[in-house]
């Protein structure tokens, strides 16, 4: 009787023992909530020159005992001056794991893990280099409002994440957009050990990216599984292994890049795609790659691989090589009538370490047969910035309409009209500015006809006629004629140095004599306003590092202009007569 009594007492004490266990643990957490929050809004104000504000906090034990979980609900990182109204961060959850007997004994907060569920990121770099993410206060400033020898945080951080975010970087100081779409990232790692391995997984719904104009990725979908191994004390950061799948495209990479200072960073980066089908290759073409890909019947061969080496700042490029093949391409999609035939490429680009202008680009063939219409031909550039030396044939015809049987556009359906070209040119600018039209070969011409391209919330275009004569001495444009949604236009002009739109450092120039009976810019004014609503408010309401939204596109050209407009419209304006002359 004795021991049972004693066995009972036991599990009495146990069970009391494991109550006042899970009430601290209950408890702990409101205890030094307040103490918590106050040093997180403390550490937060004297060091970032933004607004940060969220809704509510809690705290737990029980998600990573024996550390502490805080979360922050519906957290915002607003910007301030030139980014006032553009919101850094918009998560409906932050969370972060501490260490507890950090806490408990009143030590630097040691914090372990960070999450972010559903973030909404924006960043944007206007004209000039400012950007929203710069938001850290200088190091006197924060030395002369905290004591930098007793900081209030330490990271030995060992996993991060991200749920379904989203993310936008607009960089309009190096004209690249990207968006991002159902991004879902997890990382982990000893990231407090000067050497470590670091193993990450990256899936998101959507990439698009642009650069200079020119659309690389339109809504591709994105999985990569990487290692990195990271050598914090060099800053040096090597890929171990890992596997991109870019839509269908797998690539695999090799390499490193180091950053020994804070103007340089070294690299040597050498990637190929293992597959060699062009079913990957071609998954990557703006709408191609659709619900039901896999029923595509593709075929062909695809190589690619390149290689980029070297040091990259401010006045210097990496050595860049990349090699890629297109050999017997044929695409045929099940619900449309028309197949896209004869594919082929071979392109080689190779650029020495140093400026751009070392750079060849030599697209030895280019084909393809859509329908009866054959299209092709070759390029070869050099000195692209300095003094662009071209050598190139374009002939074939491309008949709109067939192509919209042959290829998914549902964006561009009642798509119609013929595009013809036949154009040689072997010369250089230099050349053409000398006026030494004797040793320029540059002729043939590009005619469109009927051209009906309807795109989704816009106004019906249809161009009924245009052509461009190609001469030794200019390009002349002539008899433009088109009907945008109500307003009709005719047009000529000249452009006298066609190859200045190769370099980013030339201008275009030339004249342009435009007349118009009747336009109405009221029917493209949602295109203005989608514009406006990408711009920082202070951008809008012409704040002084603010640039113009209409500035970059124009500031390569230099045209005489004679333009005439009987009568413009825009909401209850109206202008008659209107009469424009100059440059």
């Amino acid at each position: 009787m004795k021991v049972s009594k004693v066995i009972k007492r036991s599990f009495l004490a146990i069970f009391i023992l494991l109550v006042l266990f899970i009430a601290s643990l209950v408890a702990i957490p409101y205890l030094f909530k307040d103490e918590l929050l106050l040093t997180i809004r403390q550490e937060v104000n004297a060091n970032l020159n933004a607004e940060v504000d969220f809704s509510d906090a809690s705290l737990s034990l029980f998600r990573s005992f024996p550390n502490l979980t805080i979360s922050l609900s519906d957290l915002k990182v607003s910007g301030v001056d030139s980014f006032e109204g553009v919101d850094l961060l918009d998560a409906e959850a932050f969370e972060v794991t501490v260490d507890i007997m950090s806490v408990i004994k009143n030590l630097p907060i040691q914090i372990q893990s960070i999450g972010l569920q559903k973030p909404k990121v924006h960043v944007m770099v206007l004209k000039g280099g400012a950007a929203n993410y710069d938001i850290t206060k200088p190091s006197e400033t924060v030395a002369a409002e905290t004591d930098t020898s007793s900081t209030s945080f330490t990271i030995k951080l060992k996993r991060f994440t991200i749920t379904d975010g989203e993310v936008i970087y607009d960089d309009r100081d190096g004209d690249m957009y990207a968006e991002i779409l159902g991004l879902n990232h997890e990382s982990k790692g000893e990231l407090t050990l000067d050497v470590y391995d670091l193993a990450t997984q990256t899936t998101m719904e959507s990439l698009t990216y642009d650069m200079g104009g020119i659309s690389y990725l339109t809504k591709a979908k994105i999985d990569l599984d990487a290692g990195f191994l990271i050598d914090m004390a060099q800053s040096k950061y090597t890929l171990k292994e890992n596997n991109l799948l870019i839509n269908a495209l797998q690539l695999k990479a090799d390499g490193f890049v180091a950053m020994p200072d804070g103007d340089n960073i070294d690299m040597d980066l050498s990637f190929q795609a293992p597959g060699g089908d062009f079913r990957e290759f071609f998954s990557l073409i703006p709408n191609a790659y659709i619900e039901g890909y896999e029923n595509v019947d593709i075929k062909g061969q695809f190589a690619l691989a390149g290689n980029v080496k070297g040091r990259y700042n401010e006045a210097q490029y990496p050595a860049i090589k990349i090699n890629a093949t297109v050999k017997d391409g044929a695409v045929k999609y099940p619900d449309l009538p028309l197949g896209i035939n004869q594919i082929s490429a071979d392109l080689n680009i190779d650029s020495p370490e140093g400026d751009l202008d070392g750079m060849f680009i030599d697209l030895a063939r280019f084909t393809m047969k859509v329908g009866e219409n054959p299209f092709g031909g070759y390029l070869k550039l050099r000195t692209p910035m300095s003094d662009p030396d071209i050598d190139t044939r374009v002939k074939g015809t491309i008949d709109l309409a067939e192509m919209a049987q042959a290829f998914p556009m549902d964006a561009t359906k009642g798509m119609a009209g013929k595009i013809i070209a036949d154009i040689t040119a072997k010369t250089r600018m230099s050349t053409i500015e000398a006026e030494a039209y004797d040793q320029v070969n540059m002729q043939g011409d590009i005619t469109a006809t009927q051209i009906k391209y309807p795109m989704e919330g816009y106004p019906p275009i249809t161009i009924e006629q245009a052509k461009a004569q190609f001469t030794p001495n200019k390009v002349i444009i002539d008899n433009f004629q088109a009907q945008l949604g109500k307003s009709d236009i005719v047009a000529s002009g000249t452009i006298d140095n066609i190859l200045a739109y190769i370099s980013p450092k030339k201008t275009m120039t030339g004249s342009l004599t435009m007349r118009s009976n009747f336009f109405d810019a009221g029917e493209w004014s949602s295109s203005a306003e989608a514009t406006a609503d990408a711009v920082s408010p202070t951008e809008a309401t012409g704040g002084p590092d603010s640039p113009t939204v209409d500035e970059a596109p124009f500031d390569r050209f230099d045209f005489l202009v004679d333009g005439k407009i009987g009568k413009l419209v825009y909401d209850t304006y109206e202008l008659n007569n209107m009469e424009v002359r100059g440059i």
